[in-house]
């Protein structure tokens, strides 16, 4: 797995930019998912909880994490569970609470954000600030909807998204191999 260069200071810190990296073959591809099922593996051991499609980047052939608040932390109660539909015990003992795993969350206006998810995210009633006349002194701030966002957690080659139900079989041997 990758990691990344990281200085601390004694009241601050900064960790290195990762960049979106097409794989140069499908076998890059192959290694990304692999090392993506030991990554879904380690998460779930440490009990991180955060590992939507923003916050894993497709480097290469590395599944990179850029944001670990949530590592190691405790359990939630049942009243903190995201998932409505989904059984306490179910949901807190299986590798689902990462967040790298495809989930359904019927009532949400904010669909496809699972690490490992390909496809365009969906969102509804969110609105972003949009900037006009940039740099000018008829410069103006107004807010627009938006439908989709950008995705970089998973491999590209030759400029398509690499979807991860076709490497089904690499996620869980890395898993498998992680987790023995």
């Amino acid at each position: 797995l990758s990691t990344l260069t990281c200085v601390t200071a004694e009241d601050r810190g900064w960790v290195e930019w990762v960049e979106s990296e097409s794989c140069g073959q499908q076998s890059g591809v192959r290694r990304y998912y692999r090392r993506a099922g030991a990554l879904t593996c380690l998460m779930y051991a440490l009990n991180f909880t955060d590992c939507h499609y923003e916050n894993l980047i497709a480097m290469g052939d590395s599944p990179v994490v850029v944001d670990l608040e949530t590592v190691a932390k405790p359990d939630p109660t049942p009243e903190e569970l995201p998932l409505t539909d989904l059984k306490s015990e179910v949901y807190l003992d299986s590798c689902i609470r990462t967040g790298a795993l495809p989930t359904h969350t019927p009532d949400s206006d904010i669909d496809n954000t699972g690490g490992l998810e390909g496809g365009e995210t969906r969102i509804a009633g969110i609105e972003r600030p949009v900037f006009t006349n940039k740099n000018t002194d008829n410069m103006g701030l107004h807010f627009e909807e938006f439908q989709s966002l950008e995705r970089q957690n998973l491999p590209r080659l030759n400029g398509q998204e690499q979807h991860p139900e076709k490497f089904s079989d690499e996620i869980q041997d890395g898993f498998t191999q992680m987790y023995q």
